[in-house]
């Protein structure tokens, strides 16, 4: 008995720190499983290290990253976009409608003159427009043209198509890991 009072007093304290830290919105119990996880994956790491783990993250990350760019551009072959950065930029102002270009950039975690270039890609390909901010004259807005709305329409379903066979390997709870675990690493 006391060892299940022991463990029910560890749960309550990861709790309480798991509340602390998610306060900003009403957190999913497999939140906090994964929470739980997390921490006892710490602790069992702290007493036995392994510093090719952090080496191995950044490989995979970054094979993740190259593979489904690759894929991303092969899905777009018959399309005006090109570019996985491109349709990034597209699908997220077709789901905002309008947005400051700075705030697009700043969203994607690119540089100024980066994302300005794909930016200016997309203007000159028609596939967005570009106009005044009323609430600050110095801004400019873009939202997708109506030939950016066809071409989002047309490659939608091959892009849903490639997502869907990259997390098939993957449940919904393992689905919902790895979105905490990589919004973590994004901190």
């Amino acid at each position: 008995m006391n060892q299940s009072l022991n463990i029910l007093k560890e749960l309550i304290s990861h709790l309480e720190n798991f509340a602390q830290t998610h306060s900003s919105h009403e957190p999913k119990l497999s939140e906090f499983l994964a929470y739980v996880e997390s921490e006892l994956s710490e602790n069992s790491e702290e007493e036995n290290p392994q510093d090719h783990k952090n080496g191995e993250l950044f490989f995979r990350l970054l094979s993740i990253s190259r593979t489904l760019k690759y894929e991303v551009k092969r899905a777009l072959k018959t399309s005006l976009i090109s570019t996985y950065e491109e349709y990034s930029f597209m699908i997220h102002i077709h789901h905002l409608t309008s947005i400051r270009k700075m705030e697009l950039i700043k969203m994607h975690s690119m540089n100024g003159p980066s994302g300005i270039e794909v930016i200016r890609r997309l203007i000159k390909l028609k596939l967005i427009d570009e106009f005044d901010d009323s609430k600050d004259k110095r801004a400019k807005l873009i939202k997708l043209s109506e030939l950016g709305e066809k071409e989002m329409t047309k490659v939608s379903s091959l892009i849903e198509e490639l997502i869907d066979e990259n997390g098939a390997s993957l449940n919904m709870k393992e689905k919902a890991n790895m979105i905490i675990l990589l919004k973590k690493l994004m901190k």
